[in-house]
């Protein structure tokens, strides 16, 4: 019992420093970004590769969110992963997705940044599927790389922005 009031406050600690206030500054050790600085122009885009065939390749996953008129939006492109698919031959997976960038989803995409500005610990295995991920923003590029395959942000990231009510 100890141990889930212990994480229930970790995630409420997250969230609010997350939120300093109505503008959802988020920043960590490398990323910031502020809402209320964003122009019309910019594009905070998040990328991913997802090597979910083993040694056989994987595929890209790309997050992007930019200022249309005085809303936000987030969309998600996944390309296909793997010939033959059953996900998305049978519509389960789409491989467009559109949003208006509600708070909720500010938050969960301050969550994110966090955990993305947090290091892997290493490990002493490698995957044949790693993963590796990135954010551009306003002209600076910042990379993860997951050798073991088990950093698995991304994908509830894209879940949770995208799930069906």
């Amino acid at each position: 019992m100890k141990t889930i009031l212990v994480i229930i406050l970790q995630l409420v600690i997250t969230v609010a420093f997350a939120q300093v206030n109505k503008s959802f500054v988020v920043s960590g050790d490398s990323i910031k970004l502020n809402y209320n600085d964003f122009t019309k122009v910019d594009t905070f885009k998040i990328e991913a590769y997802i090597a979910d065939c083993g040694e056989f390749g994987g595929h890209h996953e790309y997050i992007r969110i930019y200022q249309k008129r005085s809303h936000f939006i987030v969309t998600l492109k996944r390309d296909p992963p793997c010939q033959n698919n059953l996900d998305f031959e049978l519509g389960i997976k789409k491989s467009f997705e559109k949003a208006k960038l509600t708070r909720n989803r500010k938050k969960i995409i301050g969550i994110f940044i966090c955990d993305f500005n947090t290091k892997i610990q290493p490990k002493d295995y490698t995957s044949n599927a790693p993963t590796h991920f990135l954010i551009i923003y306003r002209k600076k590029i910042y990379y993860k790389e997951d050798q073991t395959g088990e950093w698995n942000k991304f994908t509830e990231l894209s879940n949770e922005l995208f799930k069906k009510k």
